[in-house]
């Protein structure tokens, strides 16, 4: 089959990368908006004791322990008339949202209750209420439900809380950094691949199809959020990963790729000799790191099942790229691989001469491995000593 699937990215390379396109493009429309679809929560076992009596509270009576909360601070204490206006206002205001049940506050609470909603200081008191819906969509009930209340109204302050309003900025704050993540992996990984490869084309080619293994993920994620719940922390693996792994697959098989043509191969032929040695490390690499993650299939926390989600889709996709797209890509750009060195136009501004080619037995890593496999017992026992060493600390963890 990963014969089948390198001959036809010979044979047919413009058929493969269209239907990779047309795809490409089908998991940017779907897969785009994914982490609003996301769930923020996830920490609990649904099967819990604990878990079941709240669901049950909030299903069947309409209660249970508030997600949302409102603090008014003032100098004037909570018990002046101006703040006590305000937070009767606010109560208003929550208990005419739709979403929003069992509002109390310090103000219209029992005694027995109110004393709770009230600082030692006297100078904050709380509102407290409960937002309804799952993970996914109680996040932004609560922030819509107290977005025109918070702030400081004539010298009152008034703050938001609760873990949904909690859920909500963390909802936020993945997407904001996901995009400062992109926006300083992606450069300083291209800076790398250029002091790796130097050719302009060699080093974008792993970024780009890591991007598309990543677009591929958030499909999927998007797809998976249809039917199961999601946690939107799995987008932060989907990032790491897809980087991580689409260009490790891509340096297997382009470096592969370079040294069959520094051999004389035509580029048919070098894509050919790649793949049939290259693929089953990228295959074997694929399937340890997947069943790896599956193991978080296991707990009932869809706030662990999704990592396994998220990293068993980002390995699938970067490995098929890696074995179909890639063989059609470099079949495409035959002897253009090499093209827009950036270290010869260096060399040549700086007026350097062209580097003596070293052979394999040459170079660092050949050198290393053979130090170490001439001593591999000792080897062994320090580096197994080392890392018995590193896990010691996990014997006496504590969940």
């Amino acid at each position: 089959m990963l014969t089948a699937l390198a001959n036809r990215g010979i044979a047919a390379p413009m058929r493969v990368l269209g239907i990779a396109g047309i795809l490409l493009v089908v998991g940017v429309v779907f897969g785009a908006p994914v982490a609003s679809k996301l769930g923020a929560g996830g920490f609990s076992n649904p099967s819990a004791a604990s878990t079941k009596a709240s669901n049950l509270l909030a299903d069947r009576f309409h209660t249970g322990y508030p997600n949302v909360v409102l603090e008014l601070e003032s100098p004037a204490g909570a018990k002046s008339t101006a703040v006590r206006n305000l937070g009767l206002l606010d109560v208003i205001a929550l208990r005419s949202n739709q979403y929003v049940d069992d509002v109390q506050s310090y103000w219209t609470a029992a005694p027995s209750l109110a004393q709770g909603l009230i600082s030692k200081d006297g100078k904050s008191a709380l509102i407290v209420g409960r937002v309804a819906g799952d993970d996914t969509v109680a996040p932004d009930r609560a922030a819509a439900a107290v977005k025109s209340l918070t702030g400081t109204h004539n010298g009152i302050t008034v703050k938001a809380g609760g873990i949904e309003t909690v859920y909500n900025q963390v909802n936020h704050d993945v997407k904001s950094d996901l995009t400062k993540s992109e926006m300083i992996a992606i450069p300083l990984t291209v800076i790398a691949l250029f002091w790796v490869f130097g050719s302009v084309i060699a080093s974008l080619l792993p970024v780009a199809i890591g991007l598309a293994s990543i677009i591929g993920t958030m499909a999927i994620l998007r797809l998976l959020a249809l039917f199961t719940s999601v946690s939107v922390y799995a987008l932060n693996m989907t990032t790491a990963m897809g980087l991580a792994l689409a260009i490790d697959y891509r340096l297997f098989i382009v470096s592969r790729y370079r040294e069959e043509i520094r051999c004389g191969l035509a580029p048919d032929d070098a894509v050919r000799r790649t793949m049939a040695t290259a693929r089953r490390t990228v295959l074997f690499s694929a399937l340890t790191v997947g069943l790896s993650l599956a193991a978080m299939l296991a707990f009932p926390l869809y706030f662990l099942r999704s990592f396994a989600y998220a990293g068993i889709a980002v390995v699938a996709f970067a490995a098929l790229a890696a074995l179909a797209i890639l063989p059609a890509v470099l079949t495409l750009l035959a002897g253009r691989l090499e093209s827009l060195d950036v270290r010869a136009w260096l060399r040549r501004r700086l007026h350097r001469p062209e580097p003596a080619p070293k052979t394999v037995e040459e170079g660092f890593w050949y050198r290393f491995a053979q130090r170490i496999m001439a001593r591999a017992v000792p080897v062994g026992v320090v580096v197994v000593a080392l890392l018995v060493c590193v896990g010691l600390p996990f014997l006496h963890v504590e969940f």
